[in-house]
């Protein structure tokens, strides 16, 4: 209980159970279930045409029924309400929940269904419906956007962009159409031949298993215990805290195995000690700044399977991309995200280059543009997921095993984690909470693929006593293991994260 209100209502476990009901064409009727503390006040039912995404608002004040007028006939709306007290303060929001808006109108899409390539490209759907009745197309995965006639009223045709698929699974979704038969047309899309795109698993013997690695600034030496050979160890000096180095670990050469990298804010170099040269040559590549506030986000986004050379800066919100394809010649930028937001690069499109991304604490929204359609700011992704407020830290991370970033957060005081599944389309139903560590013990989340299965570990650090805590997505997340290696107590910064 904080403030009289029950802040358990949010994401998997809510408290408040909303229901949504036809009320006759052009309305939707929503009920919930009353909160029990004696000083409610009121409650405030948001929605919007997108799941995860409530952008109207509305405060019913103390009652829990609402007819919803004027709304598309047709249409499914996606609602969640959240309660307030005398105080001023408000809960969390519920489980979302939808409703289709009765229609008079009958319409039908053509192709009924699709099967693609791993290659993806654009398809054309012809919509055939009477005079003035209105329809819209839309998808909730970011690997299938609706490019151009979202909706419209009558005879007509909207057009759907698929994604590359890099991974080798194939995957599927629908495009929901309102007033139309089908009521949803699925997509397949047959797997590709590369690997998946993966920002997390530093390797470092090349077994396609993350290990076990720390940094020690104090030093500059890098501990690494090896998954593959038997638990042997490594160590190796590279950069140092003096320099005010920070960590940068990818696979900037692409053979398969971790690079050593740090990079030194104040100068803006990245000094990268490369595994094809047997770790005796390295590249020196001058990007970014820390006195312009530069942030490191290093990850592939050209898409040859190297890790690129990149910055943030939240002053301006650009993203400076220095590609590997072209030996760290060629540049790109992007702009996207505002002070305050937190960069959360992932491919979340699954077409194996990083999406730039970032997840706004104060309102636990993610921005993310995708790599698939250039970066265009035209088709966006905004979904709600965890909040700063509750103590929430992004993890993002492919749980699923899908090729695509699962959205994710540990809440820190609490030690739960909290997953909205790519491979679900992102719906809320099939979240996954998982409890695992807390922020009170000194815990980290170190996401990364320990048992190299294909799909993320949840994991957490200990710092004081430097204990790795692994749950193995091998087991569904039943069985864990638990390694001993660095110290918060000298410093140590854990290289998986």
């Amino acid at each position: 209980m904080i403030g009289g209100i029950n802040h358990r209502v949010w994401l998997v476990a809510a408290f408040i159970a909303l229901a949504a009901r036809p009320a006759g064409a052009g309305s939707l009727t929503l009920a919930w279930n009353a909160n029990i503390e004696p000083d409610i006040a009121g409650y405030v039912l948001a929605y919007g045409t997108q799941p995860n995404s409530h952008s109207t608002r509305v405060d019913v004040g103390n009652r829990v029924t609402w007819q919803l007028p004027n709304l598309v006939e047709g249409q499914r709306y996606y609602f969640v309400v959240s309660a307030y007290n005398t105080g001023g303060r408000v809960s969390l929001m519920s489980n979302e929940v939808s409703g289709v808006v009765p229609s008079t109108c009958t319409s039908r899409v053509s192709p009924a269904s699709l099967s693609v390539n791993a290659m993806g490209g654009a398809t054309t759907f012809i919509v055939s419906a009477g005079a003035g009745c209105p329809w819209m197309a839309a998808t909730s995965v970011p690997w299938l956007t609706v490019t151009s006639g979202a909706s419209g009223a009558g005879n007509g045709s909207f057009t759907v962009m698929v994604a590359p698929k890099r991974a080798p699974d194939s995957r599927t979704a629908d495009v929901h159409i309102s007033s139309a038969a089908p009521g949803a047309v699925p997509i397949l899309q047959s797997g590709g031949t590369g690997k998946a795109f993966d920002r997390l698993r530093w390797d470092a013997d090349g077994d396609s298993k993350t290990d076990v690695a720390v940094w020690r600034p104090g030093t500059g030496t890098w501990y690494v215990r090896l998954s593959g050979a038997g638990g042997a160890t490594a160590a190796r000096n590279w950069g140092g805290g003096w320099m005010d180095d920070r960590p940068v670990p990818g696979d900037y050469d692409g053979d398969g195995i971790g690079d050593y990298a740090v990079w030194r804010p104040a100068s803006g170099m990245w000094y990268v000690l490369t595994s094809s040269s047997g770790f005796v040559s390295d590249l020196s590549i001058q990007w970014g700044g820390g006195p312009a506030g530069d942030v490191p986000v290093p990850a592939d986004y050209d898409g040859d399977g190297k890790t690129d050379i990149a910055v943030w800066r939240p002053s301006t919100a650009v993203w400076y991309v220095k590609t590997s394809g072209s030996g760290f010649v060629d540049s790109m930028t992007v702009q996207w995200g505002g002070a305050g937001d937190q960069p959360v690069v992932g491919d979340y499109d699954g077409d194996g280059r990083a999406d730039v991304a970032v997840w706004r604490g104060s309102t636990g929204v993610w921005y993310i543009l995708r790599s698939s359609l250039n970066y265009s700011q035209t088709h966006p992704i905004v979904m709600h997921w965890g909040g700063a407020w509750a103590g929430d830290k992004p993890v993002l991370a492919d749980y699923d095993g899908d090729g695509a970033t699962d959205l994710a957060v540990w809440r820190g005081p609490t030690g739960s984690w909290y997953l909205l599944l790519s491979g679900g389309g992102y719906s809320q139903a099939g979240a996954r909470s998982v409890q695992w560590g807390g922020a009170t013990a000194g815990d980290q989340p170190v996401v990364g693929d320990y048992d190299g299965d294909g799909k993320t570990d949840i994991a957490v650090w200990r710092g004081p006593t430097g204990m790795w805590y692994i749950k193995t997505s091998s087991t569904d997340f039943a069985d864990s293991v638990a390694v001993q290696w660095g110290s918060s107590t000298v410093q140590d910064v854990p290289v998986p994260r």
